[in-house]
């Protein structure tokens, strides 16, 4: 179940050809940068369109250690929810643990997120609430090539998953099981379409 988001107002510009405003305030500054526009998603290809145009819950990713990869689909996902009217399933990784038993927890509102003090989802809340975009935080507890669909997919109502090409931090596990992240989602679940972000921004849809 996702619930509506509380509105969040950002101190700013925030729109087409406006330059997101900075201040010394992290989270802030990583707000306005989500919500800014992403250029060429109004010229999407047709068959992304269409897809995304029937996405009620679409799917991205989000880790504590701040990975750029995550940043750049969280803000594709931003915005193909607002195209669409579809509402996000942030799927928070921070608690990913080795030879463990599966314990998901959520989903979770961002209230309850924020009251849980998960301080790095805190810019993409504010910037979904400030978009009207709903969120829900979901939190796997295995590695994602275990918990992509055992914890995370088969537990949720997904559309479409929003996921970097490849992570930039990547953790141990990611070394030895690979960083392409969007292909190793739709080879686990292929049914599910993945738009895949690339480190300069390009667009595909797997």
């Amino acid at each position: 179940m996702i619930r509506r988001n509380s509105p969040v107002g950002p101190q700013g510009p925030v729109g087409p050809g406006m330059s997101p405003a900075r201040s010394k305030d992290t989270v802030l500054d990583r707000g306005l940068e989500l919500l800014a526009p992403v250029p060429g998603l109004d010229r999407l290809y047709p068959r992304i369109a269409t897809i995304v145009g029937r996405a009620r819950v679409i799917l991205t990713l989000a880790a504590a250690r701040g990975d750029p990869a995550y940043r750049r689909a969280q803000r594709v996902a931003l915005c193909l929810a607002r195209l669409s009217g579809g509402a996000i399933l942030l799927v928070d990784r921070s608690q990913e643990t080795l030879a463990d038993t599966p314990h998901h927890e959520g989903p979770f509102t961002p209230d309850e997120a924020r009251q849980l003090e998960r301080d790095h989802l805190a810019a993409f809340l504010d910037a979904a609430a400030f978009a009207g975009v709903d969120v829900a935080v979901w939190v796997p507890s295995l590695p994602l090539l275990e918990s992509y669909y055992e914890e995370t997919v088969s537990c949720n109502d997904v559309d479409l998953a929003v996921l970097p090409d490849q992570v930039e931090r990547p953790k141990l596990i990611e070394l030895v099981t690979g960083r392409c992240i969007a292909e190793m989602a739709k080879s686990l679940v292929p049914g599910i379409p993945v738009v895949r972000v690339s480190r300069g921004g390009k667009l595909a849809l797997l």
